[in-house]
C-alpha cells in the first residue's frame, strides 16, 4: 500500500477516553485495561472502542503510533463495529479479554501468532481458515451464534474451557476440517447446538470434563472422520443428542467416566467403524440412554461395568482385544449380547458378536466361557433356522438339535460324547454282568450251540436225556454238576477249554466302540430264550451298539466341526 494511502491515527478523529488510554499505553507492551477492566454491560465513553482502531493497532499501527512487539492486549472494552481482519497477517498476538463485541469478528483466512478472546461476549466468531502459530483461547467466553472454525489450523491448543456457545438452531461450534496441533480443551463448557468436528484433526487430547452439550433434536457432537492423536476424555459430562463418531480414529483411550449420554429416541452413541487404539472406558457411574451403536468398531480393550450399558447395543462386526473391567464371565457377556435387537435392522440374528466374544475369551484364557458363548450362539442360530422352516422340517431339525445339544453341545464340546460313552459303557457292563450271573449268556457260534458238549451241559450230571438236535433215539447223559451253569460246564469240558471266557466289562466296551475289536462280541451273545433278563439284555445290546456308533460319529463330527452352523 502506498505510504500516503496507509491509515494514520489522525484518520480516526476524536478518540474516546478508552481509545485514548489504549493509544497512550499500546507502546508499553503491557495489558491495557479500559474502564474497570471487566466485561462491560453497557456502552460508555470510558469503555467504548471502535473495531477499526483495534484493526489498525493489530496490523502494526502507523508511522505516528508505535505498537509494541508483544501485540495488542486489551481488556474490558465495548467494541463497536466489525473487527475485520479477513485475510490479514498479524505479526504479533491479539488478546481481547473481557470485551463485549457488538458484531461478530471476522478473521476468515487470517494469520497470527496467537489469538485470545477469554471472557469476552461475542455474537459469533468467523474464523474459518484461520492460521495461528500458537494457541487460540476462548476460555470463559460467551458466544451467541456460530463459532466458525472450519478448516482453521491452530499451532498450539484450542481452549474453550468454561465457554458458553449457544446457537440452538444450527452449529454452535463449526470445526469441520479443523486442525489443532496440540489439545482441544472443552472443560466445564456449555454448548447449545451442534458441536461440529467432522474431519477434524487433533494432535493431542480432546478433553470434555464437566461439559454440557445439548442438541436434543440432532447431533450434539458430530465427529465423523475425527482424528485424535491421544485420548478423548468424556468425564462427568452431559451430552443430550447424538454423539456421532462414525469413522473416528482415536490414538489413545476413549473415556466415558461418570458421563451421561442421552438420546432416548435414537442413537446416543454412534461409533460405526470407529477405531480406538487404547481402552474404551465405560464405568464410574457413566450411563447411556439410547442406542450404543458400535457396528464395525475396532477397540483395543473394553473396560466397563455392565450397569453402564443402555438397553440396546449394536455390536455386529465390532472387534475388541480384551476386557479389562468387571464382569469377565460368559453369563454377564451373554446378557450384554442379548441387548442387541437385530430384527430392527432387518436381520434375525448376528452371529459375529458371539464368535468374536468366544475368540476374546479364548485369548484371555477363559476357554470354558468361550465354549459357553459358542453353545449359546448355536442355540440361537438354530432356533432362527427352525423358525424359517416348514412344520415337518422344523420338527425333524428340532429333534436333531436337541440330540446335538445334549450329546456334544452342537459340536462345541465334542468331549461330552466321551462322557456319554462312558455312561453307556457302565450301564452295559451292569446289564451284561446281570445276564451272565443268571446264566443267560450263550456262545455266539452256531457250531458250538449245536455241539454235543454244549447240549450235554444243559442237563445234570449222569442224567439220561434225549435231544432232537443230536442222534435221535440215542440216549445221552448230562454233564453239568449240581449248581453249575451251562456256560461253566461247557468251558470245563476238554472241548470248550480253548473257548474264550465271558467278561462283561470287555463285552460292554467291545460292543459299544465300533472302531475297537476286543474279540469278545464274536464269541458271546445274550440268550433271549433263557429268561427275561437275557431277553432284556438282547434288546439293550441293539441299543448299546447303535448308541456306540452314533456317539462315535458325533464325536468325530464335533471335533471336525461338521455339525457347527454356517454363519
Amino acid at each position: 500500500m502506498p505510504e500516503d494511502k496507509r491509515p494514520k491515527l489522525a484518520d480516526f478523529g476524536d478518540l474516546s477516553i478508552a481509545e485514548q488510554k489504549i493509544v497512550d499505553e499500546i507502546h508499553i507492551g503491557d495489558f491495557v485495561s479500559v474502564d474497570t477492566g471487566e466485561r462491560p454491560d453497557a456502552r460508555t465513553d470510558d469503555n467504548h472502542v471502535r473495531a477499526e482502531l483495534i484493526r489498525f493497532l493489530a496490523l502494526g499501527g502507523g508511522d505516528d503510533l508505535f505498537v509494541h512487539e508483544k501485540g495488542v492486549c486489551i481488556g474490558g472494552a465495548w467494541i463497536d463495529g466489525v473487527l475485520d481482519l479477513d485475510g490479514c497477517r498479524l505479526s504479533s498476538d491479539l488478546c481481547l479479554h473481557g470485551c463485549h463485541f457488538v458484531a461478530a469478528p471476522d478473521l476468515l483466512g487470517a494469520r497470527c501468532t496467537s489469538l485470545s478472546f477469554n471472557g469476552s461476549d461475542l455474537p459469533g466468531l468467523q474464523a474459518g481458515r484461520l492460521r495461528t502459530e500458537g494457541s487460540l483461547h476462548i476460555r470463559d467466553a460467551e458466544i451467541e451464534g456460530e463459532c466458525h472454525l472450519n478448516s482453521a489450523r491452530i499451532g498450539g491448543n484450542l481452549e474453550l474451557d468454561g465457554a458458553e456457545l449457544r446457537n440452538p438452531e444450527g452449529m454452535a461450534l463449526a470445526g469441520s476440517g479443523l486442525t489443532v496441533r496440540d489439545a482441544l480443551f472443552l472443560r466445564h463448557a456449555e454448548i447449545e447446538g451442534e458441536c461440529h468436528l467432522n474431519g477434524a484433526r487433533i494432535g493431542g487430547t480432546l478433553e470434555l470434563v464437566g461439559t454440557k452439550l445439548r442438541n436434543p433434536e440432532g447431533m450434539a457432537v458430530a465427529g465423523s472422520g475425527l482424528t485424535v492423536g491421544d485420548d478423548i476424555f468424556l468425564r462427568n459430562s452431559e451430552i443430550e443428542g447424538e454423539c456421532f463418531l462414525i469413522g473416528a480414529r482415536i490414538g489413545g483411550n476413549l473415556e466415558f467416566l461418570g458421563s451421561e449420554l442421552r438420546n432416548p429416541n435414537g442413537r446416543a452413541l454412534f461409533g460405526d467403524s470407529m477405531q480406538v487404539e487404547g481402552n474404551m472406558f465405560l464405568r464410574a457411574g457413566a450411563s447411556i440412554h439410547g442406542v450404543a451403536d458400535l457396528t464395525g468398531a475396532r477397540i483395543g480393550h473394553i473396560a466397563d461395568e455392565m450397569s453402564c450399558w443402555p438397553e440396546e447395543v449394536c455390536l455386529n462386526r465390532c472387534r475388541y482385544g480384551a476386557f479389562t473391567g468387571k464382569d469377565i464371565d460368559a453369563r454377564s457377556r451373554l446378557d450384554w449380547l442379548e441387548l442387541q435387537q437385530p430384527e430392527k435392522y432387518g436381520r434375525e440374528f448376528w452371529p459375529q458378536p458371539y464368535e468374536h466374544l468366544a475368540k476374546v475369551f479364548r485369548e484371555m484364557g477363559h476357554k470354558e466361557d468361550a465354549r459357553d458363548v459358542l453353545v449359546e450362539k448355536e442355540r440361537l442360530q438354530r432356533a432362527v433356522r427352525r423358525r424359517n422352516l416348514g412344520w415337518p422340517e422344523c420338527r425333524w431339525f428340532g429333534f436333531w438339535d436337541r440330540v446335538l445339544s445334549c450329546t456334544i453341545a452342537y459340536g462345541v464340546r465334542p468331549m461330552r460324547a466321551i462322557y456319554w460313552l462312558a455312561l453307556f459303557f457302565l450301564v452295559g457292563w451292569g446289564v451284561f454282568y446281570a445276564a451272565s450271573l443268571h446264566d443267560q449268556i450263550k456262545p455266539n457260534n452256531a457250531f458250538i450251540i449245536r455241539s454235543a458238549e454244549w447240549v450235554a451241559c444243559e442237563h445234570p450230571l449222569n442224567v439220561e436225556y434225549l435231544d432232537a438236535k443230536l442222534a435221535a433215539g440215542r440216549p445221552q447223559y448230562g454233564r453239568a454238576s449240581a449248581g453249575e451253569s451251562q456256560v461253566d460246564c461247557f468251558l470245563r469240558q476238554a472241548e470248550g477249554r480253548s473257548y474264550p471266557g465271558f467278561n462283561a466289562f470287555i463285552y460292554s466296551a467291545d460292543t459299544l466302540l465300533p472302531v475297537v475289536s476286543l474279540e469278545m462280541q464274536e464269541y458271546w451273545l445274550p440268550d433271549e430264550a433263557a429268561g427275561n433278563i437275557g431277553h432284556a439284555a438282547r434288546i439293550y445290546l441293539w441299543i448299546h451298539i447303535a448308541v456306540g456308533w452314533a456317539l462315535s460319529l458325533l464325536a468325530v463330527a464335533g471335533f471336525s466341526g461338521l455339525v457347527r452352523s454356517s454363519d
